[in-house]
């Protein structure tokens, strides 16, 4: 079974050699073989996807994706906004609101979320299988790259890393 046709032209026209590569170099020029060994992600290669032929074995996948994300999300989280008096006294996240300054360690946070959120938005519409709740996760995912982004434009940052780390507790249920 080979990749749905969209996929191929994204990938394609993402992966152009001339933009990636050193001129005369092509991508199978750098596949890893048994002589040498190079970087490749988890070592898998990407054109074999036998265990996901079936259902039930790409739904655990996705589970387990899923998961691991909210554990790697909501630690990530608590490690940012355990030092932040705001976190811990509500009242705070409006004080001198508008002219809060956002913290490097909050600002890489936001753009772990939302980067999240935009692959998942990607993923469902162009490669993942249609299912049940289709349109339901495509409306929770537009909304939540609304919100943070509607956050971030209006400097709601303080309340927004506080609904957002609760939100992925509650979403993963």
């Amino acid at each position: 079974v080979g990749y749905d046709s969209r996929v191929i032209f994204i990938f394609g026209a993402f992966l152009v050699p001339r933009v990636w590569l050193p001129p005369g170099t092509t991508w199978d020029d750098i596949r890893p073989d048994q002589d040498r060994v190079l970087t490749n992600l988890l070592n898998v290669d990407a054109t074999n996807k036998s265990s996901f032929h079936k259902r039930s074995n790409w739904e655990s996948s996705v589970n387990a994706d899923g998961v691991a994300f909210a554990t790697v999300s909501f630690s990530f989280g608590l490690f940012v906004m355990w030092d932040k008096p705001w976190f811990w006294d509500l009242k705070l996240c409006w004080y001198d609101y508008p002219h809060q300054s956002v913290p490097n360690d909050v600002w890489w946070y936001y753009l772990f979320g939302g980067s999240y959120y935009c692959s998942l938005l990607l993923t469902q519409v162009f490669i993942d299988t249609k299912r049940k709740d289709f349109w339901e996760m495509l409306v929770h995912h537009v909304v939540t790259i609304f919100l943070i982004g509607f956050s971030w434009t209006c400097n709601l940052i303080r309340i927004g890393t506080v609904v957002y780390l609760f939100m992925i507790v509650l979403t993963s249920f």
